[in-house]
């Protein structure tokens, strides 16, 4: 039976010139070792050397030879030359000398009778010329009022004015065409009115001269 005061045991001493061993860290499966790690990194990128910059020809006189190379195309000048062409000449605007010619020759498409033109230049600020003329019947008058305002516009210019012809019974129509104003009677209106009295100051033209 041993006492409680029995002696330990003394330890055996450290020996401190035996190494430790070194503990070695575990690595994972997947994991790539540094040296292929260092080969896939990509390495960074400069920016790229450019070559000397081509300067451009702006000089005059190579701008004038793609301008003339231009013209001489086919192309161009079969376009300009096409008959397909929407362009159209603008329309010269009549004197009122030609614009009462055509009055005249618009109304001499039906039976008019005593046609009158009357020369009112100096005489008149409402008008140069006056075409008087009569007729038979209320539908001629029409008609050939009518006539006349087809073959202005047709000329491209657009009456002024009109009046008698929304009138069921039409005893006089005028028509106010600018430079020419256009009188189409019923003969006894015509007498009636008698503008060839109230203007016989004005000479009366042929129209054909």
């Amino acid at each position: 039976m041993t006492s409680c005061q029995e002696i330990a045991r003394p330890e055996e001493p450290l020996d401190s010139s035996k190494p430790k061993p070194a503990k070695t860290k575990s690595t994972p499966k997947d994991a790539t070792p540094p040296n292929e790690a260092l080969k896939k990194t990509p390495k960074a990128q400069g920016p790229k050397k450019r070559g000397p910059v081509k300067s451009l020809n702006l000089d005059s006189a190579s701008l004038v030879k793609k301008e003339s190379s231009h013209e001489k195309s086919p192309l161009t000048a079969s376009s300009r030359l096409s008959p397909k062409s929407n362009k159209t000449k603008p329309k010269v605007p009549l004197s009122g000398r030609d614009l009462a010619k055509l009055v005249v020759s618009a109304a001499d498409e039906h039976k008019v009778l005593s046609p009158v033109l009357l020369n009112l230049t100096g005489l008149s600020s409402v008008a140069d010329w006056f075409y008087i003329a009569s007729l038979d019947s209320s539908r001629q008058v029409k008609s050939v009022a009518e006539k006349i305002i087809q073959r202005v516009t047709e000329a491209g210019l657009k009456p002024l004015g009109q009046e008698g012809l929304s009138n069921t019974e039409c005893r006089w129509a005028l028509l106010d065409l600018g430079e020419v104003v256009v009188h189409l009677f019923l003969a006894e209106t015509r007498t009636l009115y008698d503008l060839e009295g109230l203007w016989a100051d004005a000479p009366r033209v042929n129209p054909l001269d």
